[in-house]
């Protein structure tokens, strides 16, 4: 229990730096080291903090000030899908950012999203510390988020985030959408843009998509000229020149990979919840490898390996009792330092 504890609270850590890291990407200030390397998926980026940035006041903060200025580029559609997936458990908390932003200069596009939820939710604090403990409230709780069964104190702009940079690299996908509309199309154009080819029904998975909207959006998009379309067998596979593509959108030709953060973010929550509820119970070895084993099987490490990182889990079936507990904290620790941090 006491690697288990370590490394959780060790895990928790490198999220937070990771997802700070990427907020500092898209504009948010005050922290120090930016992301580099990949483009930032605001939507994945936005879902996974409404769970993890519950340990980081001052970063979720930062975060619903940063929707605020830039609520108009989230695409609320696939949101609502990557929630409705299982994947992300921070619907309860997303629906609170909405309200706090619908009076911001998104204030149509939120307030029709926010009239659609209808809060049953009892009251628990928002704020938690490392430790597992409830951040105290020391003023008046925040009605807006108090109206979604989630005490805090009163939520206040600091003046740390803005519009996002359209210099840096990791924003391209904010800049497609600024460009182009928040569409699934800016997903397929950056997916070309940094993988060789890809079939409708990949790329949807890597984009957090339904097949037929990219089916759909790609066959209006090959009629352009701008695509290539080949047959391989039963599949269609699309392709573009990608380094014009590239020379167009970034500056100084940065290198830039493809990561797919919907996937592996959703994932990460779901090992995170696993991981926190054994040692919030002090389970033993084998609940917690047991534990593991269902969210394994469940299809949470294939889905990590396809999230576009040179990383493999192996086959967890080979692993009897408590071994998978070791092999998995080994291997997440690989794939952390493979995101650099």
């Amino acid at each position: 229990m006491m690697l288990l504890k370590a490394f959780n609270e060790d895990l928790h850590k490198r999220m937070l730096d990771l997802i700070w890291r990427q907020w500092t990407a898209l504009g948010v200030h005050g922290y120090g080291a930016s992301w580099e390397g990949s483009p930032v998926d605001p939507d994945s980026l936005l879902l996974f903090s409404c769970t993890a940035a519950r340990q980081d006041a001052r970063l979720f903060d930062a975060m619903v000030e940063w929707m605020e200025h830039n609520g108009r580029y989230i695409g609320v559609t696939r949101m609502r899908r990557m929630l409705g997936s299982g994947d992300f458990a921070g619907e309860q908390v997303f629906h609170a950012v909405v309200q706090t932003t619908a009076d911001s200069e998104s204030s149509p596009k939120w307030q029709r999203l926010a009239s659609r939820f209808v809060c049953e939710a009892d009251e628990e604090p928002l704020f938690y510390l490392s430790g597992g403990k409830p951040l105290p409230v020391v003023g008046e709780p925040d009605s807006r988020f108090l109206k979604w069964g989630l005490v805090r104190d009163r939520y206040d702009s600091r003046g740390v985030a803005g519009t996002f940079d359209s210099r840096n690299p990791a924003t391209i996908l904010l800049r497609l959408r600024a460009l182009l509309g928040v569409n699934a199309r800016c997903e397929i154009l950056l997916y070309l843009m940094l993988n060789p080819s890809g079939t409708p029904r990949a790329i949807a998975r890597a984009c957090g998509y339904e097949p037929t909207t990219v089916v759909k959006a790609m066959r209006e998009m090959a009629d352009s000229g701008l695509l290539d379309v080949r047959k391989d067998g039963r599949h269609t596979v699309y392709r573009i020149e990608a380094e014009a593509w590239r020379k167009l959108l970034i500056e100084n030709d940065v290198a830039l990979s493809w990561i797919s953060w919907s996937q592996l973010f959703g994932a990460l929550e779901r090992i995170m919840t696993v991981l926190d509820h054994a040692v919030r119970t002090e389970e033993s070895e084998l609940a917690q490898a047991s534990a593991l084993r269902r969210v394994f099987e469940d299809g949470v490490s294939g889905t990590l390996e396809k999230a576009g990182l040179d990383w493999r889990f192996g086959d967890f079936r080979t692993l009897s009792g408590a071994a998978l507990v070791p092999h998995t904290i080994s291997k997440l620790d690989q794939l952390l330092q493979e995101l650099g941090v």
